[in-house]
């Protein structure tokens, strides 16, 4: 096995040659993260219907997973970044999502959401209609 430098597409990548099976390594700076416009499906737990969804507020970005900690309890979260640091993040974060519906342009993600009341925070049902843009 060895590595080879190489410059393609205007991106710095290295090959590993081992036989007959080539693999690029690309940093991870040169990657593009795939942008989706995501619709909210419901409003603090309360779904929403199919018109006030299509003429309500979508969000576009890109998907970031953590995990985060509530006192002793840790939950997997998926963000959507904008991509614009001076922005606020428009979407609250979805624990513990669930893929339940996909199509080939499309797909749909369901969980929790966290939202503040006056007697503290409290998770409610959200699912995020997902499109690649």
């Amino acid at each position: 096995m060895f590595l080879k430098s190489d410059r393609q597409h205007g991106a710095f990548a290295w090959q590993c040659y081992k036989a007959d099976i080539i693999l690029y390594i690309l940093p991870i700076h040169s990657v593009k993260p795939v942008q989706f416009r995501v619709y909210p499906v419901c409003t603090r737990g309360r779904r929403l219907s199919s018109r006030e969804i299509e003429n309500g507020p979508s969000f576009v970005g890109h998907f970031a997973s953590d995990r985060t900690k509530h006192g002793e309890s840790s939950f997997e979260t998926l963000t959507l970044h904008s991509g614009n640091p001076a922005e606020q993040k428009a979407l609250p974060d979805l624990y513990e999502p669930v893929l339940v519906g996909l199509a080939p342009n499309t797909f749909v993600l369901r969980r929790y959401e966290r939202v503040d009341t006056s007697e503290g925070g409290i998770g409610v049902v959200q699912e995020w209609h997902c499109r690649d843009l």
